[in-house]
């Protein structure tokens, strides 16, 4: 597992996470005004984020796709181009306690066989709180949705 102990990203890359790799973002992190995604996950890649930030990337803040795995915990994603968080193509995402907002279209996103849990989290002040657009799994608990 690679951990993470400070970083700040303001780059037109993005982190990316893939191949089966552990990544662990700790506490204070930034991830910041990237072109593309804030963070993205695949190919079996795991990603562990805690008490940071993915602020105003181009395109979305976190895509979790191709069977990636994620879990973000009291965490603020926003300001996205396009989505907060995405969940799709069979790959599973566990958000905790954290706050999606201002992204121009949804806060949270699922599509093709996305699995996702949003517990606890405050997604007000997007086009749309949640989407979840068939054959999905979403779980959601205890969520500030208007």
């Amino acid at each position: 597992m690679y951990a993470c102990k400070h970083i700040d990203i303001h780059t037109h890359n993005y982190i990316y996470v893939y191949m089966r790799v552990q990544v662990h973002i700790k506490e204070g992190n930034k991830i910041e005004r990237n072109a593309f995604h804030g963070v993205a996950v695949r190919d079996g890649g795991i990603l562990e984020m805690t008490g940071s930030k993915i602020l105003k990337s181009g395109q979305n803040g976190l895509f979790v796709y191709a069977n990636g795995v994620a879990t973000v915990d009291t965490c603020e994603i926003s300001g996205s181009g396009n989505v907060g968080v995405i969940i799709c193509e069979g790959s599973t995402a566990e958000v905790r306690q954290c706050k999606i907002s201002q992204n121009t279209f949804e806060g949270v996103w699922l599509y093709e066989e996305g699995v996702g849990r949003v517990l606890n989290t405050d997604l007000r002040g997007n086009s749309k709180a949640l989407r979840n657009d068939g054959n999905c799994s979403l779980e959601q608990v205890g969520n500030k949705l208007l």
